[in-house]
């Protein structure tokens, strides 16, 4: 009998890294990226040579996924770590094949998506139980969705006729703030309200868990 099988469950080291969560991450990526290299037009008007949007597509892919998948993302430092490590790698993969901005716009749009990781990784650490990471899910997918669907809306009933003012909508969630930065550059202001809000509210949380931990502890 081989002498691992004598080794009790317990007792065996665990994986550090989550394979199948980080496979799935990396696989959505190079999806899109495929998508784009392969010219896919996603709507009756696409503009061409499709490949010029790679970068918004591996973006929305990135924030979607993201959202939807983090609490697996997250379950562990070093899964997390190379999920918020690859983002910008596939940014700047998406920004080499397509249409990619000057080298300080590309910088800060790789540097977008990691911020938003960022801030996920702190709400999976503190969201432990099942129940609230569904919440959570909900929460991240609603504020992901939720913008880009508020513009879609205003684009629809407001003023179809004239251009569509990307730096006025900046603020509704990480998508639109993404692709605003990627379509008017950096400057725009508002673009940095929503994540550095976010950004807040997660250290806050996590603050706060922390200090609720220390007075449990103390707690008789």
């Amino acid at each position: 009998m081989p002498a691992a099988s004598l080794v009790p469950n317990s007792a065996r080291p665990r994986p550090t890294v989550a394979f199948w969560a980080l496979f799935t991450w990396l696989s959505l990526q190079a999806i899109a990226l495929l998508a784009a290299a392969l010219r896919v037009p996603f709507s009756a008007r696409f503009p061409a040579p499709e490949e010029q949007l790679a970068m918004h597509e591996m973006l929305t892919v990135q924030l979607i996924a993201s959202a939807l998948l983090f609490p697996i993302l997250m379950q562990c430092f070093s899964t997390g770590a190379l999920v918020i490590a690859s983002a910008p790698v596939m940014m700047l993969l998406a920004g080499l094949l397509g249409a990619a901005p000057e080298p300080g716009a590309l910088f800060v749009a790789c540097i977008y998506p990691v911020l938003w990781l960022a801030g996920l990784a702190l709400w999976a650490h503190i969201l432990h139980s099942p129940k609230s990471q569904l919440y959570g899910v909900a929460c991240a997918t609603t504020l992901v969705i939720g913008g880009a669907l508020l513009a879609y809306l205003d684009r629809e009933f407001g003023s179809p006729t004239q251009t569509f003012d990307w730096a006025a909508h900046g603020h509704l969630g990480p998508l639109l703030g993404g692709i605003t930065l990627l379509e008017t550059g950096p400057s725009a202001g508002r673009i940095w309200i929503f994540l550095g809000l976010f950004l807040f509210l997660s250290l806050v949380g996590v603050v706060a868990r922390r200090m609720l931990q220390k007075r449990a502890f103390r707690a008789p």
